[in-house]
């Protein structure tokens, strides 16, 4: 924080201190003027951190996201935060991989920082899974401002979606919702069934679909 002091040996003459607000001493900077001149003084601040969002989404097989954390409102001094990742209904090791770390800004430097968390694709039909983000611990007098918490969701893939919305608690059961099982016994796997757009435990009948190949394509009319 920077002042000036009248000087009262002469009631003329100021001087331009600098207070540390972390230790609370001041340095003199030197003259600046006579009183009446002194105009304008710029109060600088180390700023503020926060995430740029309450919420991150990334896709299970998109493998990674991208975290955004920012120092705004000032750039006075190096200022640093810890990041964390935890809890949540995703598993660490097994979905993302979970990453603990100090983001720092120089003197002078503000903006956002960019983490990226790795996600980890399996053929598991889970559903939409999540993980707690933290900030904690700004240091050089920043302030932490809110969004100081967020989650990130890790979408699963449309099929493996459908399968969970569908088949519920048997979705990883291979005898039921297996890709070549035809569940309404009318030679249509679920596999078909979901590009063709029919529910796995209905007859086909007249909509079954008509597979033709061109090239390394397959067709579905």
């Amino acid at each position: 924080v920077g002042y000036a002091v009248l000087n009262p040996a002469t009631g003329t003459s100021s001087n331009l201190y600098v207070i540390d607000t972390l230790n609370g001493h001041a340095n003199s900077l030197g003259q600046i003027g006579v009183a009446e001149q002194v105009r304008d003084i710029v109060v600088a601040t180390p700023g503020d951190i926060s995430f740029v969002s309450s919420s991150y989404a990334a896709a299970e097989n998109g493998g990674s996201a991208a975290i955004g954390i920012a120092r705004s409102g000032g750039s006075w001094g190096a200022v640093s935060v810890d990041f964390s990742t935890s809890g949540g209904t995703a598993s660490s090791g097994g979905d993302y991989t979970s990453l603990s770390q100090t983001v720092t800004w120089l003197d002078g430097e503000v903006g956002v920082k960019t983490l990226v968390i790795p996600i980890k694709s399996d053929t598991l039909v889970e559903g939409n899974e999540t993980v707690n983000l933290t900030l904690g611990n700004a240091t050089g007098g920043a302030l932490l401002l809110l969004p100081s918490s967020s989650i990130l969701t890790i979408n699963e893939p449309p099929y493996q979606n459908w399968k969970n919305l569908t088949f519920g608690i048997h979705a990883n059961n291979p005898l039921i919702s297996g890709d070549a099982v035809c569940p309404a016994g009318d030679g249509v796997p679920n596999l078909l069934k979901y590009a063709a757009g029919l529910y796995p435990f209905s007859h086909a009948g007249t909509a079954r679909p008509s597979i033709t190949f061109s090239g390394s394509k397959l067709l579905l009319e």
